[in-house]
């Protein structure tokens, strides 16, 4: 499907596209927001679907970090206009959760991971801890 202002991001050395936009069927004049996350297959040379998420947007932001993909923001058909709500995609078990949503619905924006000064010493994986507050 051809996609208009959708957002890329490597994650563990791979490139994936997320959401973005396409034309309706029934009415060319209209764009339609898409969830789906493609990740490209450089092994077959193809793109495959492999989630989609729960909110269609395009123009978000969007930025890998550790053990997932962090989605912000963006536009949505379905919901006509801005979005407020965010979602992280899982990169171990390939599952969306949904954080906090952000004080105000934004779009076009950039999204930067900045790893920190000083080393962090945990003993549980950055996912699991992410998993346990967000399901709190």
């Amino acid at each position: 499907m051809a996609r208009a202002y959708c957002s890329a991001v490597v994650a563990q050395d791979r490139l994936w596209v997320v959401g973005g936009c396409c034309v309706s069927r029934s009415n060319k004049n209209h764009l339609l927001s898409t969830g789906l996350l493609d990740i490209y297959n450089m092994d077959c040379n193809e793109w495959e679907t492999r989630a989609e998420l729960q909110i269609p947007r395009h123009s978000a932001g969007v930025v890998a970090f550790e053990a997932f993909i962090y989605v912000i923001g963006g536009i949505s058909s379905k919901e006509w206009g801005p979005v407020s709500k965010t979602e992280l995609f899982m990169l171990d078990d390939e599952s969306i959760r949904k954080p906090k949503e952000i004080p105000d619905p934004i779009t076009g924006v950039s999204v930067i991971a900045i790893p920190p000064v000083e080393a962090v010493l945990r003993t549980k994986s950055l996912s699991s801890v992410i998993r346990q507050i967000i399901d709190y």
